[in-house]
């Protein structure tokens, strides 16, 4: 069962983003083009096990696997989330899928974490078996996002503690011109640190909820996830932080 209609991934735009002062602003055309967009809001009980969640780039698409993926949403509404509990998770079907080499990349990810949990995989595209290049991590009360470069995994960690049960916007960024990864929380930069030229050999298939190897499970629910080969525009990022993006939205 395919979930919607795929769109084109030539110029998706936000129409409708909220600014800061909660008032309705048009965005730009352009906005996220050359972005693919994984919306996960609008699940029902009905669009489970197995499913695709159909992406705005029509090559993209993860399968549901093992269990019921359906939640409240940011904005109170329910479902309007993909929910984890420890045991499901979404995988693409292939590890071309999301496999930047060693370009600049970026993820924004709007994420709720339900439990305190240690070394848990919001998305990854690592595994023990294969290696890989890169994933986001939950470690207790903090976050952490890891790419392999020629020494090894490299970490940074976002600027705060995460509170249990509350939605987050996260941007997770590798730029290859300056050689450094960081975290945003909200559209606050963590510390970045300096990397080597990110591994562009992996047999590892990107997944949600878990690690590459279908371990490492994540307790919580995400509503959005956007990829980018390259860096978000300022632009993108204020748009992303202000407001809570959804398949209507998008």
């Amino acid at each position: 069962m395919i979930y919607g209609a795929a769109k084109s991934v030539a110029g998706p735009v936000v129409t409708d983003v909220l600014g800061s002062d909660g008032g309705s602003a048009q965005s730009s055309p352009g906005l996220f083009a050359g972005c693919t967009i994984i919306p996960l809001d609008e699940l029902s009980d009905s669009e489970m096990d197995p499913v695709s969640r159909v992406s705005t780039d029509a090559t993209v698409t993860l399968d549901d696997y093992n269990g019921t993926l359906s939640g409240p949403g940011p904005t109170g509404a329910d479902p309007g989330a993909a929910a984890f509990d420890q045991s499901n998770y979404l995988q693409a079907s292939d590890d071309t899928v999301f496999n930047y080499g060693a370009s600049s990349f970026s993820f924004a990810v709007q994420v709720k974490f339900d439990v305190s949990l240690f070394n848990r995989n919001i998305f990854s595209k690592w595994s023990f078996d294969f290696g890989g290049q890169y994933f986001f991590s939950q470690l207790s009360s903090g976050l952490r996002f890891y790419v392999v470069d020629e020494g090894g995994l490299k970490s940074t960690s976002g600027p705060s503690p995460i509170t249990l049960g509350q939605w987050l916007h996260v941007i997770c960024e590798y730029d290859a011109t300056a050689n450094e990864i960081a975290i945003y929380v909200d559209g606050v930069k963590g510390t970045p640190k300096a990397v080597g030229t990110v591994s562009t050999g992996t047999d590892s298939i990107f997944t949600v909820g878990a690690s590459s190897n279908m371990d490492r499970f994540f307790d919580g629910s995400v509503s959005m996830l956007i990829a980018k080969e390259g860096l978000f525009t300022q632009e993108e990022k204020d748009a992303f932080n202000n407001d809570w993006l959804t398949r209507s939205t998008i």
